[in-house]
């Protein structure tokens, strides 16, 4: 069995993303729930849907895989024990015969959530051997 760290760096090698971290629209009309990637949120400011951004600093702690409410781009993001299960539930059963680099990226927050879950090992150790040789 290889080491949950390494396991995970593997992965986000090779899905080589580059993500953005999240942003929202703060202030008194802000629905500060949606995250955005920094040029929608740009967007919706200019639209008057909010006073100002905040966000960009650290990646956040979702339940789910993080993406930008307008334009669907992956943002950076950390899996919360609900969201990795969640993750993990969608992707246990996925063939990673050819792995892709968002699934690459996806399956290593699962495992950087808990490195100690047999389970989420073993979903990781299964789709780095899809990795591209």
């Amino acid at each position: 069995m290889m080491d949950a760290f390494k396991l995970i760096l593997r992965l986000d090698r090779y899905a080589n993303l580059e993500l953005e971290r999240s942003y929202w629209l703060s202030g008194d009309n802000a629905d500060e729930g949606p995250s955005y990637c920094l040029e929608c949120a740009k967007k919706e400011l200019a639209k008057g849907l909010g006073e100002y951004i905040s966000g960009g600093e650290y990646a956040q702690e979702c339940d789910t895989y993080e993406q930008c409410y307008m334009c669907a781009k992956m943002l950076d993001y950390h899996l919360t024990d609900h969201g990795a299960e969640r993750e993990y539930d969608w992707l246990k059963y996925k063939r990673f015969k050819r792995l892709g680099r968002d699934n690459a990226y996806m399956v290593a927050r699962i495992l950087d959530s808990d490195h100690h879950n047999k389970k989420y090992m073993r979903l990781a150790e299964r789709a780095a051997k899809g990795i591209k040789r």
